[in-house]
């Protein structure tokens, strides 16, 4: 949702700043009086994106995945501390061992 944020909010201001510039070249009509707000919008959006990214990234310090057994903080991307991981798959090793037999 955050990246979608930054690339819409470049993606206008980067069209409103290409119709400026078009306009400018080309001796088209006149652009709209609101282009100038489109790219300051867009840019406030794209910083905003930006932002709540860089907070997001913060704030994952404070909450991070606890082990579901005993609570202790889990390793990345798993959601067991590093002995009950190791248990786990020990546990399913042996599993599937059997069920080769």
């Amino acid at each position: 949702m955050i990246a979608l944020l930054i690339f819409g909010g470049i993606l206008a201001a980067a069209a409103a700043a290409v119709w400026l510039v078009l306009a400018e070249v080309l001796v088209w009509p006149p652009p709209p009086p609101w282009t100038g707000r489109v790219i300051a919008g867009g840019l406030a959006a794209a910083v905003l994106g930006w932002i709540l990214h860089w907070a997001g990234r913060r704030l994952q310090k404070f909450f991070r995945r606890r082990c579901i057994q005993c609570g202790r903080e889990a390793v990345k991307g798993s959601i067991y501390c590093g002995p009950h991981l190791r248990e786990a798959t020990t546990l399913q090793r042996e599993r599937s061992e059997l069920d080769r037999l």
